[in-house]
């Protein structure tokens, strides 16, 4: 049975951290990433991947997700070791700051 790769609302706020540039996932992914608000202090992004989409290597510093749906992916860090993610629509996290990964 395939699953759905659905990250359908993923926001994202970035707490005063600054941001690389070339990591920053709006500026090198911008199909699966738009801003939808910001200011000095809080950025919030809309993510979504469709089933079997994937995104190159970006970072998320002092970031926090909360999912608009069930979603299930797998993370690919810098260092090569992998993690799968299975989340239901409402649920939070806060991945490690300032990793490198690409879903």
């Amino acid at each position: 049975m395939r699953v759905r790769v659905a990250l359908c609302g993923l926001a994202v706020c970035l707490l005063a951290a600054p941001i690389l540039s070339a990591q920053d996932a709006v500026k090198v992914d911008p199909k699966h990433y738009t801003v939808v608000s910001e200011n000095d202090q809080v950025r919030i992004l809309k993510v979504h991947y469709g089933p079997h989409e994937k995104s190159v290597m970006h970072t998320h510093p002092a970031s926090v997700a909360v999912f608009l749906t069930d979603s299930q992916g797998r993370f690919t860090f810098a260092d090569g070791k992998t993690q799968d993610l299975t989340s239901k629509a409402g649920d939070s996290s806060s991945p490690s700051n300032n990793r490198a990964w690409s879903p």
